[in-house]
Formats: structure tokens, C-alpha cells, sequence
């Protein structure tokens, strides 16, 4: 028998694989549409250049966000085993419950030669062939198949504890190694268009404010919210690193030179697509001149990334030159589609 659970294996956020793992569930269910113009519609970036969805300088919680239209149930290893957790996976897929798991990947991609533990969404399997179906990131977001075989052997060196066990304890948000997640498909989320209007107030009002915190162990902790915020912030840096006074190398693993870039691209792209679904509801008649502005800001976002990528590749001066010219035009750009935007709703509500 084979059993597929709907699955969008190329959502809009699919930089980080934690955020995709979640996307590429949601962005399955066209019920979940509305959800999504109140959340992941953020970014925010410190003043050590870690750019994140999230609010006021904290990511968003990668259980607690979700809760609206997931059920996320928690488990540890022990309540398995390697004879009981393929057949838990199968049920729970046949109850219309996906599986978000902590494996050694290294038993299961070739290139890798040592133990690196990731999570891995199962959204389907096959009892003929004896695999599961997994969303995989090598060379483009694509379906894999893993075999059982491999599997279970990813899995009997996960549940072995490791460093990485202890890790996940500090560091991540969610230190449990194996969740299932169902989608609420009875919940309706709504749209206000009050608070789409705040939150665009809040972006032009807070384009080149610095929030600063005190004890927090880093020397004049600071960030900037919003994505013109972020456009500061990442003009900073890549200003910093033009003039040779910022070394790349020193950005975490998670977070390296092209992170922030790649995460604005995603957000104007999601956000692009949450203003077409809110005009096609509401009727707001948004003329094809902020359309085009905004398409002009995607293509712009685009030429960013890879000038950035190129840089990383070659450290050819010219690709910051050039960026830094992209990221100033966006900026710009993204101002004038705010601020008319904002009158646009304004008159909404005017004429009631």
C-alpha cells in the first residue's frame, strides 16, 4: 500500500529546514491560507547579524506558532524502538499525522561521513517497497525515498545518546526528537485587516530604529525589526564587510553571510503572495502599479542573493558593490509600496 499525506515541497520559506519542515505541511492545505498574513510576517536582525522571523528580537517559537492550526504531540526515544517505530510512523500517517524526527543523516545521504543528526518529515510510506517518503534538500527541495533498512539505522544511532542530545537540550527551541503534527483542518482562521494596516504603520515607523538591550552579555546588544529594519541592518554589514572592517567568517553556522539575505527573499515573497490573497478577498483593488513596484522589489531581492552567494564563492568586491546598490533600491522601494499601501486601506476604511 502506498500512503502520500498532501505535501507542498516548495513553499515560499525553505531556508532553514526547521521553518521548511512546517511549510511545507501548511502550504499543503489551502484552509491554512488566511493563517498566514498574521504570521512568519515578520523579520527582525541583532546587531551580531542574525536575521529571523520572529518579534521584537526573539524568534517565533517553532511549537507555540503553530498551535493554531497543528496539533504537536511530543515524544522521546524511549517510547520506541527499532521494531515499534516504523510501524507508529505508518499508523500515524494513516491517521492523517505527519512525523518530524531526529536521524543520523549520515546513514541515509552518502556525502555525509560522520554522524550529523537533523530532522527528517515523514509525510508517507510504501509497505510494498518498504520505504518512507521525506521532503530532501540536496540539489533543490525535492521527494526522496528511504528505505527502512537505512532508516532504522539512522535511528538506533540517534537514540543512542549523543552530544547532540545535549545540544538540542540548550540550544534549540524544541528539544524533543521525535513530534507528530496534524493539521486542524476544522479550524478557520481569519483575516483583519486592521492589523495588516498596523503592521504595515509599524514597518515605516520603525525602519531605522535600533532597539537596545542592557545584560543581556553582549556589548551593545541591539536590533532592528521589520523588513526596512532588516534592510538597515543588512546594509551594515554588508557595508562592514565592503570596507574589510567584518570578517564573514565570524557569523555562526546557522547563520552565515548569505542567511539574512535569503530570508528577506522569502519573506517578500510570502508577503507578496498574502497581498494578493487579501485583495482577491476583500476587494481592496490594489492598483497594478504597487503589484509591479513589488515584483521590481522580488527581482531586486533576487539579484541580491546571488550577488551575495557570488561574493562568498570568489570574494570579488564588485558582487558587494553591487549588492549594496540592490539592497538600497529595495529599501526604497518597499517604502513607497508601504506607505501607499497604508493610504490605500486608509481610504477602505473611509469610504466603509
Amino acid at each position: 500500500m502506498n500512503v502520500k499525506l498532501p505535501i507542498n515541497l516548495l513553499p515560499e520559506i525553505r531556508y532553514e529546514c526547521w521553518t521548511y519542515q512546517r511549510m511545507a505541511i501548511i502550504r499543503a492545505y489551502p484552509e491554512f491560507d488566511d493563517w498566514f498574513v498574521h504570521h512568519l510576517n515578520n523579520l527582525y536582525v541583532t546587531s551580531e547579524y542574525d536575521c529571523d522571523f520572529g518579534w521584537f528580537g526573539k524568534k517565533y517559537n517553532l511549537v507555540s506558532h503553530y498551535e493554531d492550526i497543528l496539533d504537536i504531540e511530543e515524544r522521546l526515544y524511549k517510547d520506541y524502538d527499532e521494531t515499534s517505530i516504523i510501524p507508529e510512523i505508518c499508523r500515524r500517517i494513516d491517521a492523517h499525522t505527519y512525523t518530524i524526527i531526529d536521524i543520523d543523516s549520515s546513514k541515509i545521504y552518502e556525502h555525509f561521513q560522520e554522524t550529523f543528526v537533523v530532522q527528517f518529515l515523514i509525510y508517507g510510506y510504501d509497505d510494498e517497497k518498504r520505504v518512507f517518503y521525506t521532503p530532501s534538500p540536496n540539489y533543490g527541495w525535492h521527494e526522496q525515498e528511504i528505505p527502512w533498512d537505512h532508516f532504522i539505522e539512522a535511528f538506533k544511532v540517534r537514540q543512542a545518546y549523543t552530544s547532540e542530545q545535549k545540544r538540542a537540550m540548550t540550544v534549540r527551541q524544541n528539544p524533543y526528537p521525535i513530534m507528530f503534527l496534524k493539521p486542524k483542518l476544522h479550524v478557520k482562521p481569519q483575516i483583519q485587516i486592521s492589523r495588516l494596516y498596523n503592521d504595515l504603520k509599524a514597518m515605516l515607523n520603525v525602519k531605522d530604529v535600533a532597539y537596545h538591550f542592557e545584560n543581556q552579555g553582549i556589548k551593545d546588544f541591539y536590533f532592528y525589526e521589520g523588513i526596512l529594519g532588516v534592510c538597515t541592518g543588512l546594509t551594515d554589514l554588508m557595508q562592514r564587510v565592503y570596507d574589510g572592517n567584518f570578517e564573514i567568517g565570524n557569523l555562526g553556522y546557522d547563520h552565515g553571510f548569505a542567511s539574512g539575505y535569503c530570508k528577506m527573499l522569502e519573506y517578500n515573497t510570502l508577503f507578496f503572495t498574502c497581498l494578493k490573497h487579501v485583495d482577491e478577498k476583500f476587494g481592496l483593488h490594489i492598483p497594478n502599479g504597487i503589484y509591479e513596484e513589488f515584483e521590481a522589489v522580488l527581482v531586486l531581492n533576487q539579484k541580491l542573493r546571488n550577488a551575495v552567494v557570488l561574493y562568498i564563492h570568489d570574494e570579488e568586491r564588485t558582487h558587494l558593490e553591487s549588492g549594496l546598490q540592490y539592497i538600497r533600491e529595495i529599501k526604497a522601494k518597499e517604502q513607497q509600496v508601504f506607505t501607499a499601501l497604508v493610504a490605500l486601506i486608509e481610504n477602505y476604511f473611509a469610504e466603509g
